[in-house]
């Protein structure tokens, strides 16, 4: 079988959607809006889609695609040194000779981008085995919650024996707070000189068109201070039925200032929710210190594992990284785990 690889162009669009809502799901919503496909996709500066594609010579129809997304998409004046590349979508057909194809793409993309990390989050366990022989670390993400000491009766989590938190307050007071929408802008500096410090790409255009002007999902920020020191948090309130859960998202900052994260600030952050749901690799130690309790797969505590729709299981989510970094932290946010999936949440913003 012959096949050529390229980047998507414009006019592909349509049938990427056709080939998703095809082969990948029935319905896929990158398949029913052009809007999300745009926002998580379209390069605006080299007029493609960032999708490498298979075209079957023959057909001339697409028989593979690897999807990703680059830090660079959020953050067009991010340096290359520290720009990331997720992938995101990777599918082949059935009678592509699988497995050579998926792995072509990947090392295709690689040569196309030789100088950046490139991994994913959300990987399918069935393929971590090809990951680790193409030299990619892999792991999974750690599964945290803080539960609402003043719920008496839970909705979401389930299997909750009455174990609670004990409220107090640790003798280093640590300020924490909401930022209001009309407030951000001025924390320009302090996003970027932390983005620089840790040699991250989340700067603050990164979350700005990320989290902050995202059409789709409602997103607030909180940050950590304990003298100069300062962490952002990035989370989003979920409904479900006469409840709700809160969604750490992201974190960008110090990792110790976590470790100060204790039942009473989590209480302010939830308000009425049922918990605090943290997913994430590499902040193991500080959640712990702060009284966040480990949810297992084997946990009799289930929290769903999605939320659009509610899975009631508790799923593993695995990560792979190309060029890992020790004390790196891999969230929820990275790639492209938080994003709408159905049409309920299509048209408005998630409160």
């Amino acid at each position: 079988m012959s096949f050529l690889i390229r980047l998507a162009n414009l006019k592909d669009k349509k049938n990427i959607q056709v080939f998703l809502d095809k082969y990948w799901k029935k319905d896929h919503i990158l398949s029913l809006s052009d809007k999300l496909f745009d926002y998580m996709y379209k390069n605006e500066i080299s007029k493609k889609y960032n999708f490498l594609i298979s075209i079957d010579d023959k057909t001339n129809n697409i028989n593979g695609l690897l999807g990703f997304i680059e830090a660079k998409h959020y953050d067009p004046f991010l340096p290359d040194s520290r720009n990331v590349l997720w992938y995101s979508l990777w599918k082949i057909i059935e009678g592509s000779d699988k497995k050579l194809l998926g792995i072509k793409l990947m090392i295709e993309l690689r040569k196309l981008y030789p100088s950046l990390n490139q991994g994913t989050v959300g990987a399918g366990k069935e393929v971590l085995p090809i990951y680790k022989a193409l030299g990619y670390k892999t792991g999974n993400l750690s599964t945290y919650i803080a539960l609402n000491f003043e719920i008496e009766k839970f909705i979401i989590a389930r299997g909750f024996s009455g174990k609670k938190f004990i409220p107090y307050e640790y003798l280093n007071k640590i300020k924490i707070f909401k930022v209001n929408k009309n407030r951000f802008s001025s924390l320009k500096t302090e996003f970027d000189n932390t983005a620089i410090r840790l040699q991250s790409y989340k700067t603050f255009n990164y979350v700005k068109s990320r989290y902050f002007d995202n059409p789709f999902l409602k997103y607030e920020l909180w940050i950590l201070k304990l003298g100069k020191e300062i962490g952002f948090i990035i989370l989003r309130r979920i409904s479900y039925k006469n409840s709700s859960l809160v969604k750490f998202v992201d974190y960008i900052g110090e990792k110790k200032l976590i470790s100060f994260l204790g039942p009473n600030l989590c209480q302010k952050i939830m308000e009425d929710a049922e918990y605090i749901e943290f997913r994430c690799f590499g902040l193991n130690d500080e959640l712990s210190k702060a009284g966040f309790i480990e949810i297992k797969n084997s946990s009799e505590i289930i929290i769903p594992s999605y939320h659009d729709p509610f899975v009631f299981e508790n799923l593993p989510t695995f990560w792979t990284s190309l060029k890992f970094i020790e004390n790196q932290i891999i969230v929820t946010g990275d790639g492209d785990q938080d994003r709408i999936n159905t049409l309920s949440l299509l048209n408005r913003k998630n409160s």
